[in-house]
C-alpha cells in the first residue's frame, strides 16, 4: 500500500492576507481612533513576539491576544511582515523573523 506523496508547500508572503490598502481606521479602548499605521500598537505587538519566544498565532488568535478587530489586526501584522520583523508560515502562523 503506497502513501500519497504531499505537495509542496508554498512560502507564503503578505499578498497572501489580502488586505486592502484603505486607511487603518480602529478604536482602542476609550482612544480616539487610529487612522494611521499606530507606532505604539505595532511596538506592543513587536514586544509580545519578543518576550514570547516561539509565539506563533494565527491572524484569529492575534485578534484575541490583542484585543483588535480583524481588519487592523491584519494590517498590523501585514506591515510586521514587510518590514521583515514577522514572517507567514505555511499554516498560516505569524513568527517572528529576528532573533536578536
Amino acid at each position: 500500500m503506497s502513501t500519497p506523496r504531499s505537495k509542496p508547500t508554498r512560502r507564503r508572503t503578505v499578498h497572501d492576507l489580502h488586505v486592502t490598502t484603505a486607511p487603518l481606521k480602529a478604536r482602542i479602548g476609550d482612544s480616539p481612533p487610529v487612522t494611521t499605521f499606530d507606532a505604539t500598537l505595532a511596538d506592543r505587538i513587536r514586544s509580545e513576539f519578543l518576550e514570547m519566544r516561539g509565539f506563533s498565532p494565527t491572524l484569529e488568535q492575534a485578534e484575541r491576544l490583542f484585543h483588535l478587530p480583524e481588519e487592523v489586526c491584519r494590517t498590523m501584522l501585514a506591515r510586521l511582515v514587510e518590514e521583515g520583523f514577522l514572517r507567514i508560515e505555511h499554516d498560516g502562523r505569524f513568527r517572528l523573523l529576528r532573533h536578536g
